[in-house]
């Protein structure tokens, strides 16, 4: 497996929809944002994920947003996205086969993967049959907060960067301390691809890919080697199919 994602910010995006009976995606609006956020100069984009309303999106849809974004992108930046959305870990792996097409990584959801009552125990079996099921695939992993919070323990988290399938975590706990707890963990697994120095992973040397959620915890982090962030980039404006916000609204907030 040889990927690389680019260090910086990468926003999670969001998707502008017609003001239609079926609520279909506006790409024309969508391509202006995609041009927008490459001349503000991001590493990547997150195309499919929360902020751009994957559970209100069909399996098809999902697979026809992301290729759209990977074909307006062309190759300029990375590309990222959600490929796991409940179902037996069969029926996710098979989809994030077909993410995979579309995108230089697919990203894991973590509350997906196990039951909110269920332990670590449960999700480490679980990933380690997904690893199984999707070859050589680039994974990350994103502790979305829907349909409900599941952040991992640093121990957990130093198993998942020792499978050596990961390359991107979106971190959401909130918190400097967990994340610095994750990071120290980093430091035990060697030549893992979401560990420490900014360097070439074909030396496989490490590099630290973890995606602070918000701008409060993006400056310690940075100061403690976390070479990236990933999250909103406007003060919660909420962009949901009942809000057909513009193009314009968003870029002057």
């Amino acid at each position: 497996m040889a990927c690389r994602l680019r260090d910086g910010s990468w926003p999670t995006m969001i998707t502008p929809f017609h003001n239609d009976s079926a609520k279909s995606i506006d790409y024309d609006m969508l391509g202006g944002l995609i041009e927008w956020y490459i001349k503000s100069g991001v590493a990547g984009l997150f195309a499919v994920c929360q902020s751009s309303e994957m559970y209100n999106l069909s399996s098809e849809e999902r697979l026809e947003l992301a290729r759209f974004v990977k074909q307006r992108v062309a190759g300029r930046v990375s590309i990222v996205g959600c490929g796991t959305f409940g179902g037996t870990i069969e029926e996710q792996a098979e989809f994030v086969k077909l993410m995979s097409k579309e995108t230089d990584a697919v990203v894991v959801i973590v509350n997906q993967m196990v039951q909110e009552h269920e332990g670590e125990e449960v999700l480490k079996s679980n990933l380690e049959k997904l690893l199984e099921l999707t070859d050589d695939i680039p994974l990350g992993l994103y502790e979305c907060p829907v349909p409900y919070k599941r952040c991992m323990s640093a121990e957990m988290f130093e198993w998942v960067a020792s499978t050596d399938r990961f390359v991107f975590h979106k971190d959401t706990t909130c918190s400097v301390s967990s994340i610095q707890a994750k990071l120290r963990a980093l430091e035990n697994v060697t030549g893992n691809k979401l560990g420490c120095a900014p360097v070439s992973l074909q030396h496989r040397t490490i590099h630290r890919i973890i995606y602070c959620h918000c701008t409060r915890q993006f400056l310690q982090c940075q100061c403690d080697h976390s070479e990236v962030f990933s999250g909103e980039w406007w003060s919660r404006v909420q962009w949901r199919r009942s809000q057909f916000l513009s193009l314009v609204t968003f870029m002057a907030v």
